[in-house]
């Protein structure tokens, strides 16, 4: 039934207040693994690194500016190879195909502006309301893409349609890279 839906609305559109707006599916990134900006180690963040730091362009162990290899000749100090450490060519760079669901990845980021209620052309009751249930969304979204990052297309679906349903107001959830993207109808 759901995916009727939303091959209809891909087919022919969304219809909002007498106009027909194109819909496109949504292409979701691929979790990125959570690697370490101190010792470059996949696992873990900076703020939980228990490791001295290390430069990521040369096996010295230094902070990684001044670095003098930095530009000239880089090499990784976890695989000696003529790449930084956070280069995706380094063979200990973990692939999209090697990781699982219980792999660190980074942290989802909500990048859209606050609502602000002062400059909002809705002369509604219903504002107050709606502002608590934008900062639950944009919580629960978070949230969820964070536990499962494999499942973010479903997530935003559910979501989606549950705005629509429980709230009657039009959520559009967008994600590239790390950042979530809100759109409020």
């Amino acid at each position: 039934m759901l995916e009727e839906k939303n091959h209809h609305v891909l087919s022919n559109g969304l219809s909002l207040f007498g106009h027909v707006h194109p819909c496109e599916p949504s292409h979701p990134p691929k979790p990125a693994p959570l690697q370490c900006a101190k010792c470059f180690t996949f696992g873990h963040s900076f703020s939980q690194c228990p490791n001295k730091p290390i430069c990521p362009t040369c096996p010295d162990n230094h902070r990684s500016k001044p670095c003098p290899s930095a530009v000239s000749n880089p090499k990784c100090p976890k695989c000696q190879g003529n790449h930084p450490a956070w280069s995706r060519d380094c063979p200990q760079f973990i692939k999209p195909s090697q990781m699982t669901p219980e792999t660190p990845v980074v942290p989802i980021k909500i990048v859209d502006k606050e609502f602000d209620p002062e400059n909002s052309d809705d002369d509604s009751d219903e504002r107050e309301p709606f502002v608590s249930a934008r900062q639950f969304l944009r919580f629960i979204t978070k949230t969820l893409f964070d536990l499962f990052p494999f499942e973010k297309q479903k997530i935003q679906s559910v979501l989606e349609h549950s705005a629509r349903a429980c709230l009657r107001r039009d959520l559009k959830i967008s994600h590239s890279s790390n950042k979530i993207h809100f759109t409020f109808g």
